[in-house]
């Protein structure tokens, strides 16, 4: 769990806990020492409760653990000259457990999806940092082969309407047991340019014909969002809370350490959150939908990245 939290912090904490806090975690003092910057004492006050909101981008999840000794030796062996913010966070992370997933992967390789672990990372932002006002600014997935197949089939597109339901269930979870998320934007209204991907992977909720003047055809996963913001639609809460991983990953499974750059500014890992019963519902009236524009969970880490609106120094203009 020491792990987890240390992953937690050098992946997210890093950016929250200067504008919470006015300094860097400490997990992040300790181990970076003289190389980590330091804040003046005014530099730490103008830091210090400076955001308007704190806005957050999620996707999916995997596991942490300290880093063994084979992690560290491939690590300096593909890089001899490590000495950076991997090395010294000193965290392993895979998406397996017992030779399992943690949840089902999308199109991407880096993107796992287990709404359970968006419900933990809600939890853990919330205890960590207290925030007044939570804005989910962007989740969604990529359907595994969706560029590849009929446009009929690619309408389809039930694994992306099943991840909506499960994810906005697993944040409902979190709002009734305190989490004070205000606002949800799902990636993407359109399938677009994905960054280093191109428009090789589709996160729409419309499925855009490249090769036909581009013409918009609503997914399944549109029609359920339509659903559901008429209150038509239920959105369960995770359906289990699995227990910590072992110590180090399966033999079997390859760890992950690489992150795709496109979608995450930052990521970082929770503690288990303890269950509790929560029924599902439709109650969306909370919920915007909109087209997201701006990143996790261990034990759990998702991977996300944190958007900091600070007071007087952003674009962003709070609606009367």
């Amino acid at each position: 769990l020491e792990a987890a939290e240390r992953n937690m912090m050098f992946m997210f904490g890093w950016y929250a806990s200067p504008v919470f806090f006015g300094e860097y975690p400490a997990a992040m003092r300790e181990n970076c020492g003289h190389r980590l910057p330091t804040f003046n004492e005014s530099e730490s006050k103008l830091l210090k409760g400076s955001i308007d909101f704190l806005g957050l981008n999620h996707y999916g999840s995997h596991y942490a653990m300290a880093a063994t000794k084979a992690a560290v030796a491939e690590q300096v062996k593909q890089n001899p000259n490590a000495q950076g913010w991997e090395a010294d966070m000193d965290v392993e992370t895979t998406y397996f457990r017992n030779g399992q997933p943690i949840g089902k992967v999308g199109d991407s390789p880096w993107l796992y999806a287990a709404p359970w672990g968006f419900y933990k990372l809600l939890r853990w932002v919330n205890k960590t940092y207290a925030p007044e006002t939570v804005i989910v600014t962007e989740n969604g997935v990529d359907v595994p082969g969706e560029s590849d197949v009929p446009l009929e089939k690619a309408l389809e597109d039930t694994f992306r309407r099943d991840f909506y339901r499960d994810y906005i269930g697993a944040m409902r979870r979190a709002v009734q047991e305190g989490v004070p998320v205000k606002g949800y934007t799902a990636w993407s209204f359109l399938d677009n340019f994905e960054w280093a991907d191109g428009y090789s992977k589709r996160f729409g909720l419309f499925y855009v014909d490249y090769a036909h003047n581009l013409t918009r055809h609503a997914k399944a996963s549109a029609q359920w969002f339509r659903a559901f913001m008429a209150g038509n639609e239920t959105t369960p809460a995770p359906h289990h809370i699995p227990s910590p991983p072992p110590s180090v990953p399966t033999k079997s499974q390859p760890s992950e350490r690489q992150h795709h750059p496109a979608h995450v500014g930052s990521a970082a890992t929770t503690t288990p959150a303890g269950d509790s019963n929560a029924n599902g519902g439709a109650g969306g009236s909370w919920i915007y939908l909109m087209v997201g524009s701006v990143g996790v969970v261990c034990a759990v880490v998702t991977m996300a990245a944190i958007c900091i609106y600070c007071k007087g120094r952003s674009a962003y203009n709070p609606i009367p």
